[in-house]
């Protein structure tokens, strides 16, 4: 995508923080290939302090960041607030799991939730049905920065 450049480009500026405070680059190698990736991604931070994008199950980007194995996490390195840090990468694909971020997700960013396609119910809370279609169409990559305080 055109902008893709772009918003490269100002995050790796000394303007990065007209953009920065939501969006972040994350960098990592082909699973096959082991050629380089940079792709620019909105993040939320979750309770426990991780950050969190959301893709398509149909984009392709974020199969690189699948472990080889079980509870293992991929190493990434990310343009955070104008400084690069290394993190370790999760993807989350279950469903019910999915949901529960893109809860955490749209308590940052509640205006982009009809992009997902959910409502909100009149007491705040978000459309339970639509949650669910949104999750069976997405997973959820989750960034823990490495020795960070």
């Amino acid at each position: 995508m055109w902008y893709n450049a772009f918003v490269k480009l100002l995050l790796r500026s000394p303007l990065h923080g007209l953009a920065s405070h939501g969006v972040m680059l994350i960098s990592y190698r082909g699973r096959k290939t082991g050629k380089p990736y940079t792709v620019p991604v909105s993040y939320a931070v979750d309770d426990d302090g991780a950050l969190l994008t959301t893709s398509f199950k149909t984009r392709a980007w974020w199969r690189n960041l699948r472990a080889d194995a079980p509870a293992t996490a991929v190493p990434v390195t990310l343009r955070l607030r104008g400084k690069e840090v290394d993190a370790q990468a999760e993807v989350v694909e279950a469903e019910t799991a999915v949901a529960d971020y893109i809860r955490v997700y749209l308590r940052r960013f509640p205006n982009i939730a009809r992009h997902f396609y959910i409502a909100t119910e009149a007491d705040g809370t978000l459309n339970g049905r639509d949650l669910a279609r949104a999750a069976a169409k997405r997973v959820i990559v989750r960034c823990i920065v490495v020795g960070q305080d």
